[in-house]
This record gives structure tokens, C-alpha cells and sequence, in this order.
């Protein structure tokens, strides 16, 4: 999943598969579910003591409360700038629903050149090592421009 990711990272994609590619790799790094993920806001996204961004959230699924920090940021909010209505409850991603997310990430397969696709969901996103959340700093540089 690590080489999947790095291949769809690279390639240039319309706005809304752009989109889709974005909230994934946000799964890959994060774990977040995407029940969960649907339910974050700006507000869930602060500066922590050590003025590194963490994101906190309570996870629907358990109701255990999250603090995870994001370790490069797309929580500079320049990544979530290009979304942000900046109203108090609005969401750092356009909402997409999961399936679409899902049918898009086969079409930016297909465009990265990936050929094993059939594993590639959002679902599967979330179970990746957690030693990939390592990685995040280099990862998410592509992605701080608007």
C-alpha cells in the first residue's frame, strides 16, 4: 500500500479525483475511519503544548477520545485553507461519500499505473501500519500547495 500511495501522490488529477486522492492519503497517515472523518471540523484540528498540529477527535465507533498529532501539516491549515469556508463547524475536506471515494481511487489507479486495484478502498486505507504514520513529514509536502 506504502508504493501505492507514493504512485498516486505523484500524478496530476482533476479537481475532483484530486479530492479523493487527498482525503485517502489522509487515511493512510491517520487511521482516521471514515465515519469519523465525516464528523471532524476545523475545531478538531489544534495546536498541541509542544505547537505541533494534533488532531482530536472522540471516535464514534468506541467513544474513546482521540489525540493523534499530524506530523507534517496539512494542520498548518495551508492544506485545509483550500477548503475551509472558515466557519466554526465546517469540515477540513469536502464530503464525499465513501463509495464515490472508492470508485475514484480505481480511476486514479488506473492513472498512476497501479495494477493491483481490487484491495485499494478507503476501508483498507485505515489498516495500514502503524509505522507509516512515520512517514507522514515527507509525504505531505506535495500537498501544502493550493
Amino acid at each position: 500500500m506504502r508504493k501505492i500511495s507514493k504512485r498516486i501522490q505523484k500524478i496530476n488529477l482533476p479537481a475532483n479525483l484530486s479530492i479523493s486522492r487527498e482525503i485517502f492519503l489522509f487515511a493512510v497517515y491517520t487511521g482516521v475511519a471514515y465515519t469519523d472523518m465525516t464528523k471532524l471540523t476545523n475545531e478538531n484540528i489544534t495546536i498541541g503544548i509542544d505547537h505541533t498540529p494534533w488532531l482530536n477527535y472522540k471516535r464514534q465507533k468506541t467513544g474513546a477520545r482521540v489525540a493523534l498529532p499530524l506530523l507534517e501539516p496539512p494542520t498548518d491549515h495551508k492544506k485545509f485553507d483550500c477548503y475551509n469556508t472558515h466557519k466554526p463547524n465546517s469540515h477540513p475536506f469536502p464530503l464525499i461519500c465513501n463509495q464515490v471515494i472508492n470508485r475514484n481511487l480505481k480511476k486514479i489507479a488506473k492513472a498512476a499505473n497501479v495494477k493491483q486495484t481490487s484491495n485499494l478502498s478507503y476501508c483498507n486505507a485505515i489498516r495500514l501500519p502503524l509505522q507509516s504514520l512515520y512517514n507522514v513529514k515527507s509525504h505531505w509536502k506535495p500537498y501544502l500547495k493550493c
